[in-house]
């Protein structure tokens, strides 16, 4: 029987009757199987029709209350589409260490500025008096810094030694003129040279005569550094010869 009202819970109107149906019909054989035959008869005779349905089956039948419509679904939110995987990340590799510059000679900036004096400068007058002055220089400290092989940096050297006879002329002449703009350019470019080889005494007084404003401390300082020529011209005289 409870089994029996599992069924009617879950099954619809029609379902119902139908199971009611079905349920009084296996009573109905049931009973005939125990009545005698004469009474068969006169149950046959009382019972109704198939087609109609028993008054308390319909009667069953509108007292079910049919269950609310249920609420219609919510949307389902949008399907969320899964991240995507970040890929590994692939570790950067460490900064090597930046090769120092290989030196150069300094360069004129163009074939004008690298003209040649007129020839009205009389430089060994200009320079009469002038001996070599003492500069502090190591070829194998230069090469350290620069981590370039010795023979290299003396190269290096021997070009610019060349370079500061080829343009103490031009000093001479840009201060006799009264050019300072020029005097001053070729002093810039002259000490830019001795940094990148570390002649240090030579960039200082470089230094000094590129941004003095004051046009007659020059000749000073051109002497100074045509000294210092001499005192390189000897060191790679001596160099070169040991290297010979």
């Amino acid at each position: 029987m409870d089994e029996l009202l599992g069924l009617l819970d879950q099954a619809s109107p029609q379902e119902r009757i139908e199971i009611v149906t079905e349920y009084e019909r296996l009573l109905d054989q049931i009973g005939n199987e125990e009545i005698p035959a004469s009474e068969k008869d006169f149950e046959a005779r009382e019972t109704l029709p198939a087609a109609e349905t028993p008054e308390s089956v319909s009667e069953e039948a509108t007292e079910v209350s049919v269950p609310p419509a249920s609420a219609p679904e919510a949307p389902l939110p949008p399907r969320e589409e899964p991240a995507p995987t970040p890929e590994p990340s692939v570790p950067e590799p460490a900064p090597q260490p930046e090769k120092a510059p290989e030196p150069q000679a300094a360069e004129p900036e163009s074939e004008t500025e690298k003209a040649a004096p007129s020839g009205e400068v009389d430089v060994e007058k200009f320079l009469r008096g002038v001996q070599p002055i003492p500069i502090e220089f190591s070829l194998h400290i230069a090469a350290q810094e620069l981590s370039l092989p010795e023979d290299l940096v003396l190269e290096f050297i021997n070009d610019f030694d060349k370079q500061g006879h080829e343009y103490l002329p031009v000093l001479i002449e840009a201060y006799e003129k009264k050019d300072l703009p020029h005097l001053q350019k070729t002093a810039h470019m002259l000490k830019g040279a001795a940094s990148n080889l570390r002649i240090e005494a030579m960039v200082d007084n470089l230094y000094a005569l590129q941004y003095d404003n004051d046009i007659e401390r020059a000749p000073e300082r051109i002497r100074t550094f045509a000294g210092q020529l001499m005192s390189l011209d000897n060191y790679l005289e001596q160099m070169n010869s040991q290297g010979g």
